[in-house]
């Protein structure tokens, strides 16, 4: 280590530090990037717990006899319409056909049938909605 120059050494003693905060900084990212996308996954979940308990309200009413079925379904469908979250989020309804029950941005889905549309990625999004509630009853699904 005597014969190696001086410059040699701090040359490498930069280049370790260099590469211990990359490493950190990508740590902090992740990390970071995860918690966040925790936190929204928490908050979307909080938001959905609403709208079921809407769904169970009006269907409540519907079984007590207070409402027919199709002013439950019609009464629901608006309140849920009527929902946002995060300034451009919204709520829509589709069954496990998948088929659109009710969309608020785009009223003209409405009972069309969502089992070929595609994201960006070529992923069957609407598919694979309806085959994670099937299979788990509930749960996220990324998409473009």
């Amino acid at each position: 280590m005597r014969n190696v120059k001086i410059s040699t050494r701090l040359y490498s003693l930069v280049g370790l530090a260099l590469t211990i905060l990359v490493l950190a900084i990508t740590f902090f990212l992740n990390y970071s990037h995860a918690k966040l996308e925790s936190e929204r996954k928490h908050g979307l979940a909080q938001m959905d717990a609403t709208a079921i308990a809407i769904f169970q309200k009006y269907y409540k009413l519907e079984q007590s006899g207070a409402m027919t079925r199709e002013q439950a379904q019609t009464a629901s469908k608006e309140v849920i319409s009527a929902m946002r979250y995060g300034g451009n989020g919204y709520f829509w309804i589709n069954d496990m056909h998948p088929t659109m029950i009710m969309h608020p941005i785009k009223p003209e889905l409405n009972g069309t049938d969502l089992s070929q549309n595609k994201d960006p990625t070529g992923k069957f999004i609407f598919v694979q909605f309806a085959n994670t509630v099937k299979k788990s009853g509930e749960g996220f699904v990324d998409y473009y």
